[in-house]
């Protein structure tokens, strides 16, 4: 079975999710990883997984789940997705991918958090 790096890359260039689609623990764990290689690695990522995260920007952290997605308490589920997205390009230095949709985003947010995330990476 594909792991979810894979899935998910498959998602972005595809548009082809699992037929259950993701989980959640499994999608911010990759978060997680991805965030903490591109620290670890003084800024490197993969291509594929730079698409990953644009795309999971540019997509508005919607990605087809399955069972059971918590909420947590100060943001919508897919703006956590998003945040997490967005800290990762930040750590790789990749925010050129998604410099153009942050406008937008900025202004649609629901959560302050996602807000202040988006306005400190447009001053930066």
């Amino acid at each position: 079975m594909p792991s979810t790096r894979e899935q998910l890359r498959r998602w972005v260039a595809e548009h082809e999710a699992p037929a259950r689609g993701f989980a959640w623990e499994a999608v911010l764990e990759l978060l997680g990883q991805m965030e903490a290689e591109a620290v670890a690695r003084a800024a490197a990522l993969e291509a594929e997984d730079v698409g990953v995260l644009a795309g999971l920007v540019a997509r508005r952290g919607r990605v087809p789940m399955h069972g059971l997605v918590p909420v947590p308490h100060c943001m919508p589920p897919e703006e956590v997705i998003q945040y997490r997205a967005l800290k990762a390009l930040e750590a790789a230095g990749r925010l050129d991918c998604v410099r153009e949709v942050l406008p937008q985003l900025r202004r649609e947010a629901d959560s302050p958090a996602l807000r202040d995330l988006v306005r400190q990476l447009q001053s930066s």
